[in-house]
């Protein structure tokens, strides 16, 4: 399996517009490998990922390979919903707190990943627990 990211700096979201977000292909099936993410404020902020199962609409990302002969990814990568929000479906009971102070971060590895069902509503994504604000984010995955 190939492996990719793509993120970026995202918007503040909200409890229903999450920052950042990692979406199956019509005809592939990604699994979240880990993410990264860092505060760019001053301010605690809190997040938990979720399943989404509505496409609502975003910020496009660049994807990229991690090896240079890589097949073409099928998944995509978004960050700041914003308008349309996607449906939040099931809660993953994954929780992480960004500290008060830029420059913090997490850096998450998800051991055996999480599967992401092929079709293009189906996705993963991080969402803040009360008043969300900007973060740099990236999130890893493989497509299969």
């Amino acid at each position: 399996m190939a492996r990719y990211s793509a993120g970026g700096l995202t918007g503040a979201g909200s409890t229903t517009l999450p920052v950042i977000a990692l979406y199956a292909g019509a005809t592939g099936a990604p699994i979240l490998k880990g993410f990264r993410i860092w505060n760019t404020t001053a301010v605690a902020v809190d997040f938990e990922l979720v399943r989404v199962t509505t496409a609502g609409t975003w910020t496009s990302t660049t994807e990229a390979a991690w090896r240079d002969r890589a097949a073409a990814n099928v998944s995509q990568c978004f960050i700041t919903a914003s308008g349309t929000p996607p449906t939040i479906g099931t809660r993953l009971g994954l929780f992480y707190s960004l500290a008060g102070a830029i420059g913090t971060g997490i850096m998450e590895t998800l051991e055996d990943g999480i599967h992401i069902p092929t079709g293009v509503a189906n996705g993963v994504a991080l969402v803040p627990l009360g008043t969300g604000q900007a973060i740099r984010a990236t999130f890893i995955w493989e497509d299969e």
